[in-house]
Formats: C-alpha cells, structure tokens, sequence
C-alpha cells in the first residue's frame, strides 16, 4: 500500500506522539511512505517559523523524512480545486501522481473529503482500523 503523509502527521510524530511513530514504523516497514518536495518544504516552514526550531533542530527530522519516504510531486498539467485553502490542493495532487492508497492527515478539512478520486483520506486511527 501506498500511504502519502500529511505535513500534520509529521509534524506530531516529531512533537513525540507515539502512537503515530508506531504506525509509521509500520507503514515503513509494511507498505511505502509517501512525501513531496512541498510537504518538506511546509515541514520545514511550520518547525522554524511557527515553531522557533533552528534549522539544526529541524535537520534530523527532515532527514528522517527524505529517509523514510518516497518524494513524489504534484501534477503540473492539472489543477485541482477541491480543498478549502486552496494551498492544500497541492497534497491531493502530489498524493493521486503517486499512485497514493491513501492520505494520512489530522486535519479536520481533508478527513471531512473521505475521498479523492481514487484515494482514501483518513486519520491516523482511522488508518489502523483500514489496514
């Protein structure tokens, strides 16, 4: 199975909730983790500006990332316009040229879409309960 990662779920893996670092362990081992150069480039954003982490800090991390996961990038040819911020439409892209299974978010207004053409949105609970 293909499982793309939100920058959310990231982000509370690295904040040490350890019922998610146990389920990408599994998706690490079991099935293929998936990113995009924009979700690193969010992760990275969201840890030194929202956060105040050095970029120091945050270089495990995104090393853990480019590690873990496969990069994948959105589709350039098509535009999706589905999500509420239309800043997010870029994950739903990335997700569906990767040949995502599905997304692994927490976020309220990507769980409240169920679906996207042919890939599945779902909570990390969620998540357990599908595979």
């Amino acid at each position: 199975m293909r499982v793309f990662v939100d920058t959310n779920i990231w982000i509370s893996l690295f904040l040490g909730f350890e019922r998610l670092s146990e389920i990408i362990e599994d998706c690490y081992f079991q099935h293929t983790l998936l990113t995009s150069n924009g979700i690193i480039r969010e992760l990275e954003s969201v840890l030194t500006k929202k956060m105040n982490y050095t970029t120091s800090e945050i270089h495990p991390a995104i090393g853990f990332v480019r590690q873990r996961a496969e990069a994948v990038e959105e589709e350039k040819s098509f535009k999706i316009d589905v999500c509420r911020d239309p800043a997010d439409n870029h994950v739903l892209s990335a997700a569906q040229n990767g040949n995502a299974d599905c997304i692994l978010t927490g976020d309220d207004d990507w769980l409240s879409l169920k679906r996207f053409n042919k890939v599945t949105i779902l909570s990390p609970r969620e998540f357990r309960d599908w595979i």
